[in-house]
């Protein structure tokens, strides 16, 4: 049985975006370190983690396999989302946070790899099923961030549990931040380094609320 949501999607950006008021240096210094880390795990080359497809011909194309995403980018995940719980705690989290993720490192690399093969299944058919299981597992990381000492597979099957009834709300929270995506390819990207804490917050807070916790801010004492 799902939960009853106390807020709408709009009040959860708003709260956000609230949480964030006087506080974007820190936030906006984690997602660009986040970010740098990201994309050169994705660029780095490793000796013999590479395939050819379409063999070796005029036709061929040699493709890195993402094995250091794969091995580090759970642990990220897990540092990012609670470097984002903490923030909507009304802590202080710093750059360090995004590290502590490292400190499930095996679980993490499960749960990685776990969830890519159910979604990447999932999307090969027809892609509805892939939409349904990668919203259905998206609550992982956080969980993992919240209880240190779980599982991959038991924190995949409390995001399932938690996420029904709620899967379609979540897609559209998701979807609520494409239009500011689109309009960071007008800043070279740049804006991402403010969208991606507003988005993070945001489904940070979206996370407590699927949990049963109330952020301590009040949403009514930050609107003006």
């Amino acid at each position: 049985m799902s939960i009853r949501l106390a807020r709408t999607n709009p009040e959860i950006r708003k709260l956000s975006l609230s949480q964030l008021k006087g506080k974007w240096t820190g936030p906006v210094l984690a997602a660009l370190v986040y970010m740098v880390i990201s994309n050169a795990l994705s660029y780095i080359p490793i000796p013999g983690t590479s395939i050819n497809l379409f063999g070796d011909g005029a036709y061929g194309s040699e493709v890195q396999l993402p094995i250091l995403s794969t091995l580090l980018g759970g642990a990220l995940a897990i540092g990012i989302c609670l470097y984002h719980l903490r923030l909507a705690r009304n802590e202080n989290p710093n750059i360090g946070t995004l590290f502590e993720g490292f400190n499930q490192f095996v679980q993490s690399i499960i749960a990685m790899v776990l969830i890519s093969l159910i979604t990447i299944i999932g999307m090969a058919l027809l892609i509805v099923p892939g939409i349904i299981a990668s919203l259905g597992l998206s609550q992982t990381f956080f969980i993992m961030a919240d209880n240190p000492g779980i599982n991959a597979i038991d924190a995949m099957k409390q995001s399932w549990e938690m996420t029904n009834g709620h899967k379609w709300t979540l897609l559209k929270l998701g979807l609520s931040f494409l239009p500011w995506a689109i309009l960071t390819i007008f800043t070279l990207f740049i804006g991402m380094l403010w969208l991606m804490p507003y988005a993070y917050l945001s489904f940070a807070n979206f996370y407590l609320q699927l949990k049963g916790h109330e952020p301590e801010i009040r949403l009514e004492d930050h609107l003006v």
